[in-house]
């Protein structure tokens, strides 16, 4: 908005200049034609009629221009608008995805709905494909290569740790099928069978816990300095659009 006015402002003066060195260049010659010291009403008329003849054209110039200018800064506000969207975008997507494989339960599976956990592996896979959409996306806009960097590094970690979460996943099917085969044998001790299998179970849930955390907090910290720069983005973007 600042250079508009600018620009809008040295064509004003622009047409001032040129609107008075045409008076003085056509009033001498005036003169030095006439011959005498006294203008006739015409001839007073016939300068005005040029005068507003190039005031008028000189405006639609000036009015074209502005035109033009509008345009020029609404399509710069539409791809600005367009990347701020995308951002917000990125950083929901991306924290969707995160606290949804974060928040996974195993403990609240048991025998009669342990099968229901493959199916968590179809909203994995839906929330990565939305999150890649939203990456693709930014990287229309993108030229930071410090931002497009954390976004490698935390799209890379949080594979990781999809992938262990997959496999704990495939590991907690396994042993509650087994589990359930043996509940059917004929004279099976249920009893027992319940404390073999939680004895298993919890063997297996607590190495998992272990791995996870620690891929958890490498991807937790690479998601922080992935929202940091995302923040730090839209300030400047905001800050050029204000003129900052």
């Amino acid at each position: 908005m600042i250079i508009t006015q600018i620009i809008i402002q040295s064509i004003t003066i622009i047409v001032g200049l040129l609107l008075f060195f045409l008076i003085k260049s056509y009033w001498p010659k005036y003169f030095e034609t006439k011959g005498t010291n006294q203008a006739t009403k015409e001839d007073i008329g016939e300068i005005t009629t040029i005068v507003e003849e190039i005031k008028k054209d000189l405006l639609k110039e000036t009015e074209l221009l502005k035109a033009q200018l509008s345009l020029t800064n609404q399509h710069r506000l539409n791809i600005k608008t367009a990347e701020i969207e995308a951002l917000i975008n990125l950083n929901n997507k991306a924290s969707s995805w995160l606290y949804y494989l974060v928040r996974f339960d195993f403990t609240s599976y048991a025998v009669d709905n342990f099968r229901e956990m493959a199916d968590s592996k179809i909203e994995f896979s839906k929330r990565q494909y939305e999150y890649d959409i939203a990456q693709a996306h930014v990287n229309l806009f993108m030229h930071d290569k410090e931002l497009l960097e954390l976004i490698r590094e935390f799209t890379l970690n949080i594979l990781k740790y999809e992938r262990r979460l997959g496999v704990a996943i495939n590991t907690a099917n396994y042993l509650f099928s087994i589990y359930e085969l043996k509940l059917k044998r004929p004279n099976a001790n249920e009893l027992d069978l319940v404390g073999e299998h939680q004895e298993k179970f919890m063997e297996f849930y607590n190495t998992y816990q272990e791995e996870s955390l620690l891929i958890y907090e490498i991807v937790y910290k690479a998601h922080g300095k992935l929202v940091r720069l995302l923040h730090q983005r839209l300030k400047q973007i905001d800050s050029s659009e204000n003129g900052g």
